[in-house]
C-alpha cells in the first residue's frame, strides 16, 4: 500500500495542495478549509464554520451551506472515505491532523528556533554560575562545620583515651597496693 499522499495548506497564498497537486476551491471553500485546519483535529460546528467562512450570522438555512462547501470540499480532495474533512454527527466537522503536511521551516522561523536555543544555553550558564556563586559560601560553611564537629570528635576521642589511661592507671596503682599488702602481710604471718 503507497504513502498516502497529504494537504498543505498556504493561508498567505489561499492555495491549497494535496499530493502536490493545486486543489481548486471557491475562495470561500478555501476559508473553510482553512477554518478547519486552524488547529486540525478540533470539531468544528457548522455555525463556528459558517461565522468564520461567511463572517456573518448563523441561520438555521447556512447549515446546509457549510454541508454542500464540505461536500465540494471534499470533493476537490477526492475524500471518498471521509479520511481528510471527520463527520462528528450532532457536533461538526473535524479535519484530520495526520491528513496535513507539515509546513515547510522558514529561515526567520529556523534562526528564531536558533536564537532561542542559544539563549536557553546562555540562560542555563548564567543560572550554573550563578547557582555556584550562591552554593560556594553555604558549601565552606558546611565544610567548616564539618571540621569542627571532627576536631570536637577527636576531643572527645582523646578525653575518652585519657580517661581510660587513668583508670587503667588508677587500676595499676590499686592492684600495686593490694599485692603490697599482700606481701606485708605474708611476711607477718611468716614472721
Amino acid at each position: 500500500m503507497g504513502k498516502r499522499p497529504l494537504l498543505r495548506i498556504d493561508v498567505a497564498a489561499r492555495e491549497a495542495w494535496y499530493g502536490g497537486e493545486l486543489v481548486r476551491l471557491s475562495y470561500t471553500g478555501f476559508s473553510v478549509l482553512a477554518y478547519l485546519a486552524s488547529p486540525p483535529g478540533v470539531v468544528r460546528s457548522k455555525a463556528d464554520i459558517y461565522r468564520a467562512a461567511w463572517q456573518t450570522d448563523w441561520t438555521p438555512a447556512a447549515g446546509e451551506t457549510v454541508q454542500e462547501h464540505i461536500r465540494v470540499i471534499r470533493r476537490a480532495l477526492d475524500d471518498r472515505q471521509r479520511a481528510i474533512i471527520r463527520t462528528v454527527y450532532g457536533a461538526g466537522y473535524r479535519l484530520e491532523p495526520a491528513a496535513l503536511e507539515e509546513p515547510p521551516e522558514s529561515p526567520a522561523v529556523r534562526s528564531m528556533v536558533e536564537l532561542l536555543h542559544a539563549t536557553a544555553a546562555s540562560l542555563q550558564g548564567h543560572i550554573e554560575a550563578r547557582a555556584r556563586e550562591i552554593a560556594a559560601p553555604l558549601i565552606e560553611e558546611a565544610r567548616r562545620a564539618a571540621d569542627e564537629r571532627a576536631a570536637a570528635a577527636e576531643r572527645a576521642l582523646a578525653n575518652e583515651r585519657q580517661r581510660r589511661e587513668d583508670l587503667a592507671a588508677e587500676f595499676r596503682r590499686q592492684v600495686a597496693a593490694l599485692e603490697r599488702q599482700v606481701r606485708q602481710r605474708r611476711g607477718a604471718a611468716d614472721a
